[in-house]
């Protein structure tokens, strides 16, 4: 991959031209190499050549054509054909077959040619992207260790917050009940007092109180409460929750019972298949049959 240094006197914007100012991505004037980058760091580049700008821009050579299209173009008609060729291909006895045959083995060799043009311009490619998640992730990394901890801290808080305030909840319930308990005893014993001396309309009074509640035992939560910074950002807290799996077996015989098993389930059918070919088991649920696959070498 070529890297080139831009001229100092550049149109970029000022800020762009200016290391620790701006961190943007721009499009740049065709220049001939591999790829057009500016702006990232010589250890991202791979290179030896100095970099200036902390912007990027980043061209496939030839106007963003890439350098095979033409010849690529030129096979459209080829391969078109090919493949009207192949539906027409019928294999129904040796003569036939061995058509079928030499006809893999003229397409085997323009699909190897494509697929290196293919690897030539996208394994650089990938390897400079690599390379890009790399420079990035160490600006980004201590940036999200930063905000899972402060959400830890936060979270842990809160959890806090809201479990002292259920421990007062409960013992705020619990002495109202017993003060509504220590009230109808009260009422009762006034009642009784009352049949005592024969006052059975007062007595009648007591009892009806006292079948009555008067004080609540229940105490409404507090509601969420969301912080908002100075710059308008707001954060906030929700309840979910944390899954741990413990037993492998028991949720697999749990899934097998739920009427929408792919909701939970993504079968790994090449690994089923080489256990299958390696041991011979007939397995519950599956069903395998021998096939013929045809390999081609040019």
């Amino acid at each position: 991959m070529k890297v080139h240094e831009e001229d100092k006197n550049s149109n970029l914007p000022v800020a762009a031209q200016q290391p620790g100012i701006a961190m943007g991505f721009m499009t740049t004037a065709n220049v001939d190499g591999d790829f057009v980058v500016y702006g990232i760091p010589q250890e991202v580049q791979g290179g030896d050549e100095a970099i200036y700008y902390e912007t990027l821009a980043l061209e496939v050579k030839g106007n963003t054509r890439l350098e095979a299209a033409d010849q690529l173009d030129n096979l459209k008609t080829s391969i078109a054909k090919m493949k009207n060729e192949a539906e027409a291909i019928t294999v129904e006895n040796d003569k036939e077959m061995d058509t079928a045959s030499g006809f893999l083995l003229e397409i085997k060799p323009i699909y190897k040619n494509i697929e290196k043009e293919k690897d030539k311009i996208i394994k650089p490619m990938n390897e400079f992207t690599k390379k890009l998640r790399k420079f990035f992730a160490d600006f980004m990394s201590p940036l999200e260790t930063a905000e899972i901890g402060i959400k830890g801290k936060i979270a842990t808080y809160v959890t806090e917050k809201e479990r002292k305030q259920q421990a007062e909840q409960s013992r705020l319930a619990e002495e109202a009940r017993k003060a509504e308990e220590r009230r109808k005893k009260e009422l009762l014993k006034q009642a009784e007092k009352h049949m005592d001396k024969g006052n059975l309309e007062k007595a009648q009074e007591r009892i009806e109180e006292s079948q009555k509640t008067f004080v609540s035992t229940t105490i409404t939560p507090e509601a969420k409460r969301a912080s908002r910074s100075e710059s308008g950002g707001l954060v906030s807290t929700q309840n979910d929750i944390e899954v741990t799996v413990l037993d492998k077996q028991k949720l697999v015989a749990w899934i097998a019972n739920q009427p929408n098993i792919d909701k939970y389930v993504s079968i790994k059918l090449g690994a089923l298949k080489a256990y299958i070919k390696a041991t011979g088991v007939n397995i519950p649920g599956v069903s395998h049959k021998n096939i013929k696959t045809v390999s081609v070498r040019a």
